[in-house]
Order: C-alpha cells, then sequence, then structure tokens
C-alpha cells in the first residue's frame, strides 16, 4: 500500500533485496524473545501499481528523495527462549522510505 496525493494505491511488485545484520549488535532479549536490529541496504521493486508499470527503491538516498532516512527493521523469533539465536521461522518488520 503506497499513499499518492490521489490516496492509497496497491503496489504488487517483485526484486531483489540487500540487507544486514546490524554489525554492532548481536541478537538481544526483547520481550523474551531473541531480536535483531537490521537494515534494507537497497532494494528495487518493479511491477504495478493502480493498473500501471511502477519501480519503487529503497534504502539510503536511493529512493525519490535526496537525503532519505536509513530503512531500519527488526528480526525476532517467533518463540523460544532468549539464547542470543534467532530461530526460524521469525517475524521481521521495516520503516522503509521511498
Amino acid at each position: 500500500m503506497v499513499d499518492t496525493p490521489f490516496g492509497a494505491l496497491v503496489f504488487t511488485g517483485t526484486g531483489p533485496t540487500v540487507a544486514r545484520s546490524d554489525p554492532t549488535n548481536a541478537a538481544f532479549p526483547q520481550g523474551g524473545l531473541d531480536t535483531i536490529n537490521t537494515e534494507i541496504l537497497s532494494l528495487t521493486l518493479t511491477g504495478t501499481m493502480g493498473g500501471v508499470y511502477a519501480e519503487l527503491r529503497a534504502g539510503m538516498n536511493a529512493g525519490v528523495y535526496p537525503g532519505l532516512q536509513r530503512t531500519r527493521g527488526q528480526v525476532q523469533d517467533k518463540t523460544g527462549t532468549p539464547d542470543g539465536q534467532i530461530d526460524f521461522p521469525a517475524n521481521s518488520i521495516f520503516d522503509v522510505f521511498f
């Protein structure tokens, strides 16, 4: 879902994504589950939005507007004990800036 000046549109697309874990941070317990801070370094999706071809890019300074914020997120265990290791399957969330 992308908010535009014309309202929200659904974007359907695929493409490569490069992400990394925060190199200064090992897994840490949060709410009883192991969590790793992450960052999307680059993301390029191509597809359609409102029936029209579209390309969405994200990552530091990769979007439409210069100086975009970093695209940070987290990966977190769904279950398990805090042991410094992410157990898969896991949940993931990112704040993505285009």
